[in-house]
C-alpha cells in the first residue's frame, strides 16, 4: 500500500507538473494570439483608413475629371463660336469695303462696345455653367462669412466679381494674376476681395 502511496504520489506530482506546464504554454499561446488580433485590428483599421483615403481622392478625381469634360466642351464651344463670329465680320467688313461705305461703317464701329459684350456673355457662360456644376457654392461660401460679408449670386444665374474669384479658386486656379487676367480686372482688385473674404472668413 505505501509503495502504491508512493507511486500515485509521485504519478500525481508529475501530472500536476505537466498540467501545469501545459497551462503557461496555452497562457503564453493565449498571450499571443491576443496580440496577434490586436495587430490584426490595428491593420485592419489602417486598411479601413487607407481605402477611405483611396475612395475620397477616387471621387475628387472624378469630380475633377467631370469639370474639365464640361470646361473643355464649352472652350470648344467658345471657339467655334467666335470662329463663326470673326467670319461673319470678316465678310460684312469686306462686302462694306468692296461697296466703298467706308464712312458708314466707320460710324458702326465708333458706336458698338464690342469688348464690353462679348465679356458681358463670357461672364454670362461662366456664371451659368460654374453653378450647373456647384448648385450650392454661394450657400457654402456664405457658410464661411460673417454676416456683413455674405453675397449673393444674382437671379441665382449671375455671380458677382467676388463670388467669380472664389469660383475660379475653387477650380483650382489660385493665382491672382491669372484671375486677374482671366476676369478682366486689375490684381489689386483681385488682392482687395480676397483679402475682404479672408477679414470676414
Amino acid at each position: 500500500l505505501l509503495i502504491g502511496a508512493f507511486v500515485f504520489l509521485v504519478s500525481a506530482v508529475f501530472a500536476g507538473l505537466y498540467v501545469l506546464r501545459q497551462n503557461r504554454k496555452l497562457h503564453i499561446a493565449h498571450q499571443n494570439m491576443r496580440k496577434t488580433n490586436e495587430r490584426l485590428n490595428e491593420l485592419t483599421n489602417s486598411l479601413q483608413e487607407k481605402n477611405r483615403h483611396l475612395n475620397h481622392q477616387n471621387l475628387r478625381i472624378a469630380d475633377a475629371n467631370r469639370i474639365k469634360e464640361v470646361y473643355i466642351g464649352v472652350f470648344l464651344q467658345i471657339i467655334s463660336e467666335y470662329i463663326n463670329k470673326l467670319s461673319a465680320s470678316y465678310t460684312y467688313v469686306n462686302k462694306m469695303l468692296r461697296d466703298g461705305r467706308i464712312d458708314e461703317l466707320r460710324q458702326i464701329y465708333v458706336r458698338s462696345n464690342v469688348r464690353n459684350e462679348e465679356l458681358k456673355e463670357f461672364y454670362h457662360l461662366f456664371d451659368r455653367t460654374f453653378l450647373q456644376l456647384f448648385p450650392s457654392f454661394v450657400a457654402e461660401m456664405n457658410n464661411l462669412l460673417d454676416e456683413e460679408a455674405r453675397v449673393k449670386d444674382r437671379n441665382g444665374e449671375e455671380l458677382t466679381t467676388s463670388l467669380r474669384i472664389f469660383a475660379l479658386v475653387r477650380l483650382g486656379i489660385t493665382d491672382t494674376a491669372t484671375i486677374a487676367s482671366l476676369l478682366h480686372c486689375s490684381i489689386h482688385t483681385v488682392y482687395s476681395y480676397r483679402s475682404f473674404v479672408k477679414r470676414h472668413a
